[in-house]
């Protein structure tokens, strides 16, 4: 993971008046989780299978901070005839992306 270097820590917490390493750190932290979860939907996605959920709480944390993503229930495969037809809505409408909202 690419380093910050002290003069751009503070852009890592836009708003926050106090410096330091622990921003950095809290950064870095945030970015790592948006790559462990990217490369777990890659692999479920180069394995036929589309998650069709993600959402805040499909996302879980261990103890050691490891995230994981949970409820597979709205999932579809590649080797399974669909369920759901073109127009149907799946997911939870909060999170859905506008182009799903859009048909």
């Amino acid at each position: 993971m690419p380093r910050i270097d002290a003069e751009h820590e503070h852009a890592a917490c836009p708003g926050d008046s106090s410096s330091g390493p622990s921003h950095v750190r809290y950064a870095q932290s945030v970015a790592r989780l948006g790559v462990d979860l990217a490369d777990a939907l890659a692999y479920a996605h180069e394995h036929g299978v589309v998650h069709r959920d993600i959402k805040p709480s499909n996302v879980h944390l261990d103890r050691q901070g490891k995230a994981w993503i949970a409820d597979f229930g709205l999932a579809k495969t590649n080797n399974c005839d669909d369920i759901t037809g073109e127009a149907d809505m799946i997911g939870t409408l909060r999170y859905m992306a506008p182009e799903q909202l859009r048909g």
